[in-house]
């Protein structure tokens, strides 16, 4: 494998907001088809954002899986599922 590029990345994730990820691309010497892109958050505060969803989506029971639109931050900052933050206002 040989390194093929490097830089950041500006993207907007429905949930998420602004994201901004630096990104190393490698290619595979005599594959010009293959080739593999890493993505890394350029900040702490970026990486726990990222966390926070992933830990929501790792929560879930086997094959149940959540929309963006399902997934708010509250006003803690904390991301949760509509329903659980629909639940906490109601309680």
């Amino acid at each position: 494998m040989r390194f093929h590029g490097e830089g950041t990345k500006r993207l907007h994730h429905p949930v998420l907001g602004a994201m901004e990820l630096e990104y190393s691309g490698f290619a595979v010497d005599g594959r010009p088809d293959l080739g593999k892109i890493v993505y890394n958050p350029v900040d702490p505060d970026m990486a726990d954002r990222i966390r926070a969803i992933l830990g929501l989506v790792s929560k879930q029971p086997a094959g149940v899986l959540y929309l963006a639109s399902d997934v708010q931050q509250d006003p803690d900052g904390e991301m949760r599922r509509t329903d659980e933050m629909q639940n906490k206002v109601h309680a």
